[in-house]
């Protein structure tokens, strides 16, 4: 059998959730897995947002859910799988040293990356010849499609953002004071809880 599923961080751009819609019409049906409430919820339960040093949100919110809908499929079917991932080497230096193929033990499955050495015209070649369309927020200039916006994103991708989508730096913004008086709090019962007094994306 042959599923499709994809992690929502509830932090993606409304784009994104529309974009899924055209991949169910054009691919089947897609399973949907997160944390319940999302990044918002996570944001709130730490009193900060993830950082370059403290990436906790790829686990938690899209490792973690996957992990289990892999293992109750497992259970279901009593058999091994191939987790089946999109990723390019030419992305990042950490996808780059990927494999292609691999029987990874934290997974417990196998994971299979069969556009690993593809070039973006193969991506959109592809795309072309089966009438995909490719996530508009390419087309408006991001380099990611993830979380909106991604810890990992240039000030062009926030600038982009500010531009399109002001409501979500206002909800960014809102959230840092929401944060930071949590973390005022906090440290006043358990003294340099927070090393840095302030939360900020």
């Amino acid at each position: 059998t042959f599923s499709m599923v994809f992690a929502d961080t509830g932090w993606e751009a409304p784009e994104t959730y529309a974009h899924l819609d055209h991949l169910r019409d054009k691919l089947g049906p897609i399973d949907v897995v997160g944390s319940p409430g999302g990044m918002v919820a996570k944001i709130r339960d730490r009193a900060g947002f993830p950082g370059r040093m403290q990436r906790w949100c790829t686990m938690e919110l899209k490792i973690e859910p996957l992990r289990k809908y892999h293992d109750a499929y497992t259970q279901t079917f009593g058999s091994d799988t191939v987790s089946v991932v999109g990723v390019r080497a030419d992305e990042s230096e950490a996808r780059a040293k990927l494999s292609e193929v691999e029987d990874d033990d934290q997974w417990n499955g196998w994971i299979w990356r069969p556009i690993l050495k593809w070039t973006v015209e193969e991506v959109l070649a592809i795309h072309h010849r089966h009438g995909i369309e490719v996530n508009p927020l390419y087309k408006r200039g991001h380099d990611r499609v993830g979380c909106y916006p991604c810890i990992m994103s240039g000030k062009e991708e926030i600038r982009l953002i500010a531009e399109h989508s002001p409501e979500r730096i206002n909800e960014l913004r809102a959230l840092e004071v929401e944060a930071t008086a949590e973390r005022a709090v906090r440290n006043a019962e358990t003294p340099d809880r927070y090393s840095h007094p302030v939360a900020s994306f």
